[in-house]
């Protein structure tokens, strides 16, 4: 459920929704970690495909905690362009 950012607190208290990506809640942007990394955290999740993909989401989310600019983001470069070129 999407709601505005100044209602996500009453809402999920209201509904018993988890909120995250929004400031100040525990599923949300902490200590260099974007809120996809806070997930993996809190969740104690492993599977190494969830990794790799935390490291993609970094980069776009946070990317000056990484010093990676997108387009250089070797491990998404590649994918990028097969799915660019593949759609042309």
């Amino acid at each position: 459920m999407f709601v505005p950012a100044n209602q996500v607190k009453g809402v999920a208290s209201e509904t018993g929704a988890i909120p995250f990506d929004v400031h100040n809640v525990e599923l949300g942007h902490h200590e260099s970690r974007c809120s996809f990394e806070s997930i993996i955290l809190k969740y104690e999740l492993k599977d190494p495909a969830l990794m790799h993909l935390a490291k993609i989401v970094h980069a776009a989310d946070v990317t000056s905690d990484t010093g990676i600019k997108k387009e250089e983001e070797p491990d998404t470069l590649p994918l990028f362009n097969e799915t660019k070129s593949a759609g042309s």
